[in-house]
């Protein structure tokens, strides 16, 4: 935790919500428990770091009514070397055949069918499919519905298809999520300087690898 890009992201997340004001204040957000979503598609802020699921309430038009299209990007990387570089995603569901059925042969069959394009109509709710043979155009058409002409098509189809930037699926404890939050929460909240900050998440960090060996 003490390595220079993560308090070259804690530094630039710190500049965007005090510095240049692209982001509001941690203090704000928490206090007024902000909608993100309708705040970015009402239009009061421009840009929003948010995964496919937001084509849940993109579409939905009765509840999110909106005048602009949209376009996708990838999240920016914090150096300009791409070697090591991996961002957040992967599959993030996953469906199982019980040891014990007796129709495995079966569910085996229809989890392939369902994965290659039976679940294309979930597009809409912004699950994807994941597996290489699916059909981008059907999902894709699923996807945007009869709202395709308020999205940006060529930026979407090159972050959800075509960005080949290598993926991770998180996996620690939701103990460690909270000790780092507890820490840079002081740090944006201008209670904690950022040296202090990160020695603090880095002796938390090796108490918990003490306890969990």
């Amino acid at each position: 935790m003490d390595h220079p890009l993560v308090r070259k992201w804690l530094e630039s997340l710190n500049g965007m919500m005090k510095d240049d004001k692209t982001t509001p204040p941690l203090g704000e957000q928490l206090t007024s428990k902000m909608p993100v979503e309708q705040m970015f598609l009402s239009g009061e802020v421009p840009m929003l770091n948010i995964g496919a699921w937001l084509l849940r309430s993109s579409n939905n038009f009765t509840d999110y009514p909106r005048d602009f299209k949209i376009a996708f990007a990838p999240v920016p990387h914090l150096q300009d070397e791409p070697e090591g570089f991996m961002t957040r995603g992967g599959i993030g569901d996953y469906i199982s055949i019980n040891a014990k059925s007796k129709n495995q042969a079966a569910a085996w069959e229809f989890l392939k069918w369902y994965a290659d394009g039976g679940m294309a109509p979930m597009a809409a709710g912004g699950r994807l499919p994941a597996s290489k043979d699916a059909d981008q155009n059907a999902a894709l058409a699923s996807m945007l519905g009869d709202k395709a002409d308020t999205y940006d098509k060529d930026s979407l189809m090159y972050v959800v298809f075509d960005n080949k930037t290598p993926t991770f699926v998180r996996s620690v404890p939701q103990e460690v999520m909270d000790l780092r939050s507890q820490e840079y929460e002081k740090y944006f909240l201008g209670a904690q300087d950022l040296d202090a900050t990160i020695a603090a998440m880095v002796s938390r960090h090796n108490e918990f690898l003490k306890k969990a060996k």
